[in-house]
């Protein structure tokens, strides 16, 4: 169970990085988070400097090094974030969801990027705004500049409450925060939700809320025995009408 996946599997064909500019004249900037603040005025700045590319599975969406000039919101898809150790394995620290804004870096004065991203579904379609036209939109529009500190202040919040929960908690509370943080589709019929995320194992779950692979294991089929989960070697379907946490 060492490799179980937490998303369903999608055949598809590994396709280079593209860029979809002809996306723009149908995307609905407006209706996206932050950008619907923006007068029309502004919007018509922004159309012209924002790019749409999609990536396939596994794909870097960038790498540590590279430089930190631009935001990204993510239109479609799952990406993974984190570090890349000196032994080059992978340390997940965050996993973005569909209208979720990642790459704020270049904000908080780092000119390069520490941290790598990197597309977990079949496809992730992003949009990026150069890190420029945001510092410009934030001069210009009070009610944006407000949304900015708001989306990186949730973002701080979310990081110090993990943490939180990584050094006060036991591994049982800890597994559930992760389910409930992670929780993306909720479109399934009552009494059921799906956590979806393909190419995330039991190792990488361990890795992120500091437990064995073992332990997790152990802890997933003890939450199933409960009832509050059920899950196959595709996916976590979290029991909506079952709490997960204990009382």
């Amino acid at each position: 169970m060492d490799s179980v996946a937490l998303l369903i599997v999608f055949n598809h064909v590994e396709t280079p990085v593209m860029s979809h500019s002809n996306l723009l004249n149908s995307l609905e900037l407006s209706e996206l988070p932050l950008l619907n603040s923006l007068s029309r005025e502004l919007l018509n700045e922004v159309v012209t400097k924002v790019k749409v590319h999609t990536f396939p599975k596994n794909t870097f969406i960038f790498k540590p090094g590279e430089k930190n000039n631009e935001i990204c919101l993510l239109l479609e898809g799952v990406i993974k974030n984190g570090i890349i150790l000196p032994d080059g394995k992978e340390l997940i620290q965050h996993i973005f969801k569909p209208l979720d804004f990642f790459g704020f870096g270049s904000l908080t004065g780092k000119s390069v990027r520490v941290h790598y991203a990197k597309s977990l579904s079949p496809f992730c379609t992003i949009l990026t705004i150069p890190c420029e036209m945001v510092t410009q939109l934030m001069h210009q529009s009070e009610q944006f500049s407000k949304g900015v500190i708001e989306t990186i202040a949730k973002a701080l919040y979310r990081s110090e409450k993990r943490l939180e929960v990584l050094l006060t908690a036991d591994v049982r509370t800890r597994i559930t925060f992760f389910l409930e943080e992670n929780i993306t589709s909720n479109n399934a019929p009552i009494p059921i939700e799906t956590l979806l995320h393909e190419g995330l194992t039991q190792q990488d779950i361990a890795t992120m809320i500091g437990a064995t692979r073992q332990t997790v294991a152990m802890v997933l089929n003890e939450m199933r025995k409960d009832d509050k989960i059920d899950f196959n070697r595709k996916k976590i379907v979290i029991k909506s009408n079952q709490p997960l946490r204990q009382e």
